[in-house]
């Protein structure tokens, strides 16, 4: 299989962690650093590119959101290859959040905004796994920046993420197919450990 067949959707990346959510005809897959996807191995990743190797020669995919004249496809370089990193492309218009009594109302345009920049996730707010032994337990907010778009979602920083529509996130890949999932649904509920305290968090999209 030849890698320019793969589109690069979405790259989680930190210094022990690495997740990329890859497509191939329509079918998507995540993947986390070690897994292969016909005989590519994902090696590493930058903010806009991940690394694959395959028969001793690495690869660079690019992220099809970063680049306006890049859009719709990837660009797929050898590694060694010199190139100038290209901005990230913004929108202005990415919807809101608002408070309707006891409901929390987000706007399907904001989800779709950070569908396809990532990047603007962890500008505002960072996690890390909670492992129990080997197997993770969910994923803590480190830090979260004040007035963002998660703030306003209730999160606070300590609180532990355990669960999405009741499905329990127990690793990378299980959190980033609700992430690439969120577009499609109509409401969404957070359980979270806050202290002592198990609470759940619900939203309403439209």
């Amino acid at each position: 299989s030849d890698i320019n067949s793969f589109k690069l959707l979405a790259i989680y990346h930190s210094p022990d962690r690495v997740v990329v959510t890859i497509s191939k005809k329509g079918k998507s897959s995540v993947l986390t650093k070690g897994d292969e996807i016909d005989g590519y191995r994902l090696e590493d990743a930058t903010a806009q590119e991940a690394i694959f190797l395959r028969d001793g020669k690495s690869y660079r995919i690019r992220l099809i959101e970063s680049s306006k004249q890049n859009r719709g496809s990837s660009s797929v370089k050898y590694i060694d290859s010199k190139e100038k990193k290209i901005p990230e492309k913004k929108s202005d218009d990415k919807g809101e959040i608002v408070q309707d009594e006891s409901v929390t109302v987000v706007d399907r345009t904001l989800l779709e905004h950070y569908q396809k920049n990532i990047n603007d996730i962890w500008k505002n707010i960072g996690i890390t796994d909670v492992k129990e032994g080997e197997k993770i337990k969910g994923f803590k907010v480190n830090f979260i920046k004040r007035g963002s778009d998660f703030a306003k979602l209730g999160l606070r920083r300590g609180d532990v993420i355990k669960s999405i529509n009741g499905q329990e996130i127990h690793d990378y890949k299980s959190a980033f197919d609700s992430y690439r999932n969120i577009d499609t649904m109509d409401g969404l509920s957070l359980t979270i450990q806050r202290g002592e305290e198990e609470m759940e968090l619900e939203y309403e999209i439209n």
